[in-house]
């Protein structure tokens, strides 16, 4: 018996060493992290008995380890069933699982940039003309937004009015979105109509008119909107440009044209 509890005594020695060759450690004196997802922490001391079992008289001090817990370590294992080299210790609440919050928030995005430029006369009448006749100023009169406008005056023919050119900064075979504000003002009746058109001048071709939105009645007392119209311009194939114009125009002669706010973008 003397020699047989002996051997018990250096086998508990020995087997109290088993939780540090099958756990990686995860910080000196703060107990082990177990290689199975069943495993616990162990305090108290281990035995080895007689009939190959093995048995501690302490109690489960942690918890089974989950997903992301702070500072475990991954520790490989032999084939032999040996514990390998400890891997490196987890940043606190990396989860392997996945990150909470994980997921991106849509983009809002930036709306497609307006190809007129000076497009509320607010910086004076450039780049803006009268290309077919009428004479075109800034005016103080009328805004439909800051505080001014261009306003064509002396108009002889319906199709004057004010002019941008875009033959240098579309796209042939692209597309595009039109708006633009009007006014008319100094006529003989209260209302008269208002269009907003597209010239396309092409090499050796007619010329093509676009009529990309008209009001039947805009109004000398409140500003009217010319919304919702496109237009395409010819395919390099199909036409040689020589000059793209868009431009406001409608009221009979006679009548002053005021406009503001035009706005040319790519869809």
């Amino acid at each position: 018996m003397g020699r047989v509890g002996s051997k018990r005594r250096r086998m508990k020695q020995r087997v109290s060493l088993l939780p540090r060759s099958w756990c990686g450690l995860t910080a000196l004196g703060a107990g082990v992290a177990c290689l199975l997802s069943a495993c616990t922490q162990i305090s108290g001391d281990a035995e080895l008995r007689s009939d190959g079992t093995l048995t501690h008289s302490g109690g489960r001090t942690g918890t089974e380890p989950d997903a992301g817990a702070a500072g475990a370590a991954a520790v490989s294992v032999g084939s032999d069933g040996s514990a390998g080299t400890p891997g490196s210790v987890g940043a606190a609440g990396s989860s392997s699982a996945g990150q909470a919050g994980s997921g991106q928030a849509g983009s809002t995005g930036t709306p497609p940039a307006n190809l007129i430029s000076n497009a509320d006369f607010e910086l004076g009448i450039a780049p803006w003309s009268a290309a077919f006749g009428g004479t075109l100023s800034l005016s103080v009169e009328q805004a439909h937004s800051g505080t001014h406008s261009g306003r064509v005056t002396s108009r002889t023919q319906s199709y004057q009015g004010a002019h941008y050119d875009l033959t240098n900064v579309v796209t042939p075979g692209a597309q595009y979105a039109v708006s633009a504000w009007g006014r008319i003002g100094n006529g003989a009746t209260s209302t008269a109509p208002l269009k907003l058109t597209a010239l396309f001048k092409c090499m050796g071709l007619s010329d093509q008119y676009v009529t990309v939105r008209q009001v039947s009645a805009a109004s000398d007392a409140a500003w009217s909107e010319l919304r919702g119209g496109t237009f395409t311009v010819p395919a390099s194939d199909a036409c040689d440009i020589v000059q793209i114009l868009v431009y406001v125009e409608g009221p009979p002669p006679g009548y002053d044209l005021y406009v503001d706010d035009v706005t040319v973008t790519a869809l």
